[in-house]
C-alpha cells in the first residue's frame, strides 16, 4: 500500500496537467496503483486500494506545502487544513480506489485458487 501511494505521487505532481485527455489517464493511474495494491492486500484489498489514494495525498500535500511553500511561511496550521481540503477533494478518487482495489484482491484470489 505505501509503495502504491509512493507511485501515486507521479500522478498527483502532475495535478496543473489534469485536462482532457491527461485527466483520464491520471486517474486512470491511480486506479491501477490501487488495484495494485488491492492486489498485494492479503486482506481488506479494498482498503489498500483506498488507503494508497488517501496516503498518496497526504504525501504530495506534504511535499507541496513544506517544500514548495515553506519559503512563504508555512506553517503546521496551513499543512493541517491544506491536507483537510485535499482529503475533501480527493474522496471519489479514494473511493473509486476502494473499488480498484476490490477488483485486484478479487482478482488475486481467483488466480491463486486455480493453482
Amino acid at each position: 500500500m505505501v509503495a502504491a501511494a509512493v507511485a501515486d505521487l507521479a500522478a498527483f505532481l502532475a495535478v496543473p496537467n489534469w485536462f482532457g485527455v491527461a485527466a483520464i489517464g491520471a486517474i486512470g493511474y491511480l486506479l491501477f496503483s490501487a488495484f495494485g495494491a488491492g492486489w498485494f492486500a492479503i486482506r481488506r484489498s479494498a482498503l489498500a486500494g483506498c488507503l494508497s489514494v488517501i496516503v498518496g495525498a497526504l504525501i504530495y500535500g506534504a511535499y507541496s506545502l513544506w517544500a514548495q511553500g515553506a519559503s512563504l511561511g508555512a506553517s503546521a496550521v496551513d499543512l493541517v487544513g491544506w491536507e483537510a481540503r485535499l482529503l475533501i477533494d480527493l474522496l471519489p478518487y479514494a473511493v473509486g480506489g476502494a473499488f480498484a482495489g476490490a477488483a485486484g484482491g478479487w482478482l488475486r484470489r481467483r488466480a491463486l485458487a486455480r493453482i
